[in-house]
């Protein structure tokens, strides 16, 4: 994978090369953490406004728990690739849009 291409032009700091159950338990906490932060944001802030809070924190995330290039490219990759996957599949009138649509047809909203 990426990981492989990228981490044997620049190898991984020796203290990474095989990370704890404590580092990973922790990193996987502060995303989802991120993550949720995103939601509550995304109610009330215009798009960018909700990016220049969230970048400076998805950086700090990559910093203190994985200052690699190989996990820098993967989540840049994740974070243009994910949001066009959804709106192929969703936005517009995508192949998946409104996934539970039918239900509302049938009186039962959740």
């Amino acid at each position: 994978g990426i990981d492989a291409v990228v981490s044997s032009q620049r190898p991984p700091p020796e203290n990474l090369a095989a990370p704890s159950g404590r580092r990973v338990a922790g990193a996987v906490a502060a995303f989802v953490a991120l993550y949720a932060f995103s939601a509550l944001l995304a109610t009330g802030l215009a798009p960018p406004t909700e990016a220049l809070v969230l970048w400076p924190l998805a950086l700090l995330l990559w910093k203190t728990n994985d200052p690699t290039l190989a996990s820098f490219v993967a989540g840049a990759a994740t974070a243009v690739g994910g949001p066009a996957i959804e709106v192929a599949l969703l936005g517009g009138g995508g192949l998946f849009a409104e996934p539970f649509g039918h239900l509302y047809a049938y009186g039962r909203p959740d």
